[in-house]
Parts: C-alpha cells; sequence; structure tokens
C-alpha cells in the first residue's frame, strides 16, 4: 500500500499535462467544487454511479435519523445524488484525479472513521478497500465477473475480505464465494427490487401527467416498447420485425446527435418517425416509431407494455432488466452482451422469459408468452440483519 501511495504521488507532476484534455480538466475541477467539507457523518456509502445509487437508494432511506455522507466515483451519478441531498444526507465526489496523502480532503483514508461504511460493488480503489479494513463496513450487490486469473481472484479475495458482511447480487456469487475461499456472514438480495417496487405503486401517479400520451400508447394494440435504446442497435433488427407494430423508443442518451441518429437509422428502414418531446396531443403523428424523448419515465412507461427490448446488449451490456420485469412486461429481449448483469440472471432466477440474441426477427418479437413472476418478498430480514450490525 505504501508503494501504491508512492506511485500515486508521482503522477500529480504529471496531472498538468493531463489538464490539457478537457475531460481530464472537467473532472479535476469537479473534485475540487464536490469535495468533503464536513466529517459530520453516522454512515458513508460508496457508490459508483448512477446504477449503484438506485440499488442503494432503498438501504439509505433506512436511515433518515442518522447523518450520512454519499460518496461517489462517476460524474452520471451527480444530478441525482444532488436530488436526495437533504439535511442529513450530503455528498462528495471520490477524489480520484486530486488524491493527495497529505490533504485530508483529498485522501479518503485520512477521513473519520464512520459507525458503518458500505460500499456498492465494482469500484475496490486501494484506499477504498483500506478504509473498508479500517471501519465496519458492507459490501453491496457484490458480485465476481471473471475469476480466470489467479491475479484477479487475488484482488478479489483482498478486496471482499476487508468487509464484515456481503450482501451477494445472486444466488449464482456463492459460487465465486467458495471458489476463493471466503468465509464471510453474507445474504442474497438485490435492494434494487425495493426501489423499483416502490416506483412501480407510484407509477400510476406519475404517468398522469403524460395521460395523452399514455392514453395514445394504450390505443396502439400491437405495440413494443425499446428501452434505454442506442442507434447502433438498429442494424441487428430485421426490418420484418416492424412489420404492422408501434414501436415506442426511450433512448438510453438523449442528446440532439444520438436522437438524431435514432431517428435517421430507422428512416433509413423505410419507417416512418415521431419523436415525442412534450405531451401534446397534436404531436402524435401516425408513424411506426415513436421516440419519446423525455427522461425519468422509462421505469413508469414499462407498466403499459407486455413485450419490451431493453438496449445496451450491443453496446458494452445490457441496460436494467429489472425494471421491464418487476413493472410487469411478460417477454424481454436483449441483445448479446449479457455477461456484466446480475439483473439477467436474476429474472431468469425467478422464471422471467427473457432472451438474449444476436438478432432479432419478427418471429421472435410477436412471442410474447405470459408468465408467472415469484419473488421471495419481504426483504425485511436482509435489512434487520444490516441494521443490527452496528447501527
Amino acid at each position: 500500500m505504501i508503494l501504491y501511495l508512492l506511485f500515486r504521488l508521482t503522477l500529480l507532476p504529471f496531472l498538468f499535462l493531463a489538464l490539457i484534455h478537457p475531460k481530464v480538466r472537467q473532472r479535476l475541477l469537479a473534485e475540487f467544487k464536490y469535495r468533503i467539507y464536513s466529517y459530520d457523518y453516522d454512515v458513508i456509502f460508496h457508490i459508483s454511479s448512477e446504477g449503484e445509487l438506485e440499488q442503494s437508494i432503498s438501504l439509505i432511506e433506512k436511515y433518515e435519523n442518522m447523518r450520512v455522507h454519499i460518496l461517489f466515483t462517476s460524474l452520471s451519478a451527480l444530478e441525482k445524488v444532488k436530488k436526495i441531498e437533504s439535511a442529513n444526507i450530503k455528498f462528495s465526489l471520490l477524489p480520484v484525479l486530486s488524491f493527495n496523502p497529505f490533504i485530508k480532503e483529498y485522501c479518503v483514508l485520512l477521513w473519520k472513521k464512520p459507525v458503518c461504511f458500505f460500499m456498492c460493488r465494482y469500484d475496490f480503489f486501494p484506499e477504498l478497500v483500506l478504509f473498508s479494513y479500517s471501519s465496519y463496513s458492507i459490501l453491496l450487490n457484490a458480485t465476481f465477473k471473471n475469476l480466470d486469473s489467479t491475479l484477479k481472484r487475488y484482488y478479489y479475495k483482498f478486496s471482499f475480505n476487508s468487509f464484515d458482511k456481503i450482501v451477494l447480487a445472486s444466488e449464482h456469487e456463492k459460487t465465486s464465494m467458495n471458489i476463493l475461499g471466503l468465509k464471510k456472514d453474507f445474504r442474497v438480495y438485490d435492494f434494487r427490487v425495493d426501489h423499483i417496487l416502490k416506483r412501480k405503486k407510484n407509477a400510476q401517479k406519475v404517468l398522469l401527467e403524460y395521460g395523452q400520451l399514455v392514453e395514445f400508447i394504450k390505443k396502439q394494440h400491437d405495440r413494443y416498447i425499446f428501452g434505454s435504446f442506442w442507434a447502433s442497435e438498429i442494424r441487428y433488427f430485421e426490418k420484418e420485425s416492424f412489420e404492422k407494430t408501434k414501436i415506442f423508443v426511450c433512448p438510453h442518451k438523449l442528446d440532439f446527435n444520438e436522437l438524431k441518429r435514432i431517428e435517421n437509422g430507422f428512416k433509413e428502414l423505410g419507417l416512418r418517425v415521431c419523436v415525442i418531446n412534450n405531451v401534446v396531443e397534436s404531436t402524435f403523428k401516425d408513424s411506426d416509431v415513436y421516440i419519446i424523448a423525455m427522461r425519468g419515465i422509462l421505469c413508469e412507461l414499462y407498466t403499459l407494455f407486455e413485450t419490451c427490448y431493453v438496449g445496451g446488449g450491443y453496446e458494452k451490456s445490457i441496460h436494467s432488466v429489472l425494471e421491464p420485469f418487476l413493472m410487469g412486461c411478460n417477454s424481454i429481449l436483449t441483445g448479446p452482451k449479457i455477461n456484466r448483469s446480475t439483473e439477467f440472471d436474476f429474472v431468469k432466477s425467478h422464471q422471467g422469459q427473457i432472451k438474449s440474441l444476436d438478432r432479432i426477427t419478427k418471429q421472435i418479437i410477436s412471442n410474447e408468452g405470459k408468465l408467472t413472476k415469484t419473488l421471495d418478498m419481504p426483504n425485511e430480514d436482509v435489512v434487520k440483519w444490516i441494521l443490527d450490525a452496528k447501527t
């Protein structure tokens, strides 16, 4: 660890050269702006990005009477973290580029030890692992991926041994625990289930604000939704997939260029495209594809569809399949890249009809099928197990 700290220090002079790059400069300025200002906390949650925040939010809410500090790594989570900031919930950005072992604000190892330190998987920076070793700590949504090398197995074992308790993301992860020889107190649960079910309970209320859009969607009998969709995925669909259907597309990115790429991609297939960026009924032109360019309602929209396609499976990895599954979609289709998704395993283990495909055809997308979902609810035993820790 001393060698690691020395290595990080040797990089500091080169940081000034890296500032020429706009993304590096943006990151460094953000770390200065969103550094920790107060150590007046009881509990710390470290999250990587938006996904990990959603996985942790239901547990964060359990600590409403304690002072919570959220430490996050990716700037993509900033806006969502800001929304939950309150008198008892504060946040800061992990000092990655600005790391300095001699300045408290920029070195987690110098921070006051909390009553409990939570990490929601993935970002095992050495300073966070050491902080975990020195604190009472719990790992949430733990996953083991690619244990195919001795170095990776050692890395996982060293990191996971720093936690007092571990919440595994799926039953499948128990096998990896045995492979690594980890003797830890653990449970299996995905806390994102709680958060999504809460959204499902409020979905009808949320969709009231989009009444005209909802009524328009309900009128389309042979309808499908493409959630978290990327323009690059269009080429994997056979043109016949869209015959006599109405496709509602919720893009993963809502910037102008991506929306244009999606629109043009469908038009190149000879399909009529309508972009919906407000809920005025006059904008719902008769089309084959409707691009819903509105943020924050995809999860609720899933309640209106039987079949969905979840994007990302032709990019790095599929996006959330847990959302459509819990929201009521009876058939879920994805691209082939599912290796990083514990949610895919979760849906399959709960009798969900989910398929990972190299290409999407009309025959496949029309094969809806019905299913009965079985969920081990409620999760009060897991929550009690965590809350009984030291808090």
